[in-house]
């Protein structure tokens, strides 16, 4: 358990979780344009469901870490 507490508290594990979000802003924002969708659409689409599993494991690492508090 302190290890998961280390790794979410860890300004690593931050960034990364920025850099996501960063990402996420930008296919989400492809994603209302035709043309984009047109040329990348499976490719927006699985990015956008990587990154919100990624999220999904976070919260659930967070749950788990702080259910305590």
């Amino acid at each position: 358990m302190d290890a998961l507490k280390s790794l979410i508290e860890s300004r690593r594990f931050d960034l990364a979780i920025m850099v996501l979000i960063l990402i996420n802003a930008v296919t989400l924002g492809l994603e209302t344009s035709p043309d984009a969708i047109a040329a990348f659409g499976p490719l927006l689409t699985a990015i956008d469901r990587a990154i919100l599993g990624v999220f999904v494991v976070e919260l659930a690492i967070r749950l788990v870490v702080y259910r305590t508090r």
